[in-house]
């Protein structure tokens, strides 16, 4: 998916990220589930860049991944994740 970050501060500012796939028909989705703390994105992925955003309210290390299943498997299992450290 993406490098790792710096760590994001908790409550302090609005993360804008913009996302988007590389041309192929494969599908792909950015997925990060963590309603304890204000956050939760679920969407597909395109060829032209969108934004997503959302104010973490609590500290923590949050997974973000791929949520597509394909021939080969799911693309999760596949190594299509990342982590969002939000520090107070």
């Amino acid at each position: 998916m993406v490098p790792a970050g710096p760590p994001h501060r908790q409550g302090q500012w609005p993360v804008l990220l913009t996302i988007k796939k590389q041309t192929t028909i494969i599908p792909h989705s950015f997925v990060i589930h963590a309603p304890e703390a204000g956050i939760d994105v679920d969407v597909p992925l395109r060829t032209e860049p969108t934004n997503v955003e959302f104010t973490p309210t609590r500290p923590g290390t949050y997974v973000f991944y791929c949520d597509e299943h394909g021939l080969f498997g799911a693309h999760r299992a596949k190594g299509m994740t990342g982590v969002l450290e939000v520090v107070r």
